[in-house]
């Protein structure tokens, strides 16, 4: 009769540990093509992000002029919005959502040069960095960029100055 609880016991220990065995072998497979995914998706945003470079670059330009001296703002503006849709499909909607609040922001801002107002300009011109921001805080929140590189920052030992400027 004890043989018998043993050998029940033991059975049941080897489906529970296979069961849970099968559990992690089912969500490891998925691990390459999250990998892959996250991959493509840094790809996207480095490109979206080479976009934003030369729409800022242009933004701020016109801002210190006044004025538009050609109608570059506009091809920009468009090769952002086609940097967006390029990847649209492996992008959370959040990034997708506050891209283009940002493109929204510029469009504005071109409306407000267009109108010659000052202080609609300063408010535009303000509107869309902060909202260039935010983008970039959700970006570095979405990818764990902080989190992978306070990871990073812990495999090797820093200089004491260094850490001493990392904590302020």
């Amino acid at each position: 009769m004890n043989r018998d609880i043993i050998y029940i016991l033991a059975i049941s220990l080897t489906a529970v540990l296979s069961i849970i065995n099968l559990y992690y072998t089912v969500k490891n497979r998925k691990n390459p093509l999250r990998e892959h995914v996250y991959k493509e998706q840094l790809v996207g945003v480095g490109k979206l992000m080479a976009a934003f470079y030369h729409l800022n670059n242009e933004i701020s330009v016109i801002f210190n002029a006044k004025e538009i001296r050609n109608d570059n703002l506009q091809v920009l503006i468009e090769k952002v919005g086609e940097s967006i849709y390029q990847y649209e499909h492996i992008m959370i909607d959040e990034i997708i959502t506050l891209a283009n609040e940002v493109v929204t922001q510029s469009d504005s801002f071109f409306i407000a040069i267009s109108s010659g107002k000052l202080e609609e300009i300063n408010l535009h011109y303000d509107n869309y960095f902060k909202s260039y921001f935010s983008f970039i805080q959700l970006l570095r929140d979405t990818f764990g960029i902080d989190e992978l590189s306070k990871e990073n920052q812990s495999l090797y030992k820093l200089p004491k100055y260094l850490k001493s400027i990392l904590k302020s």
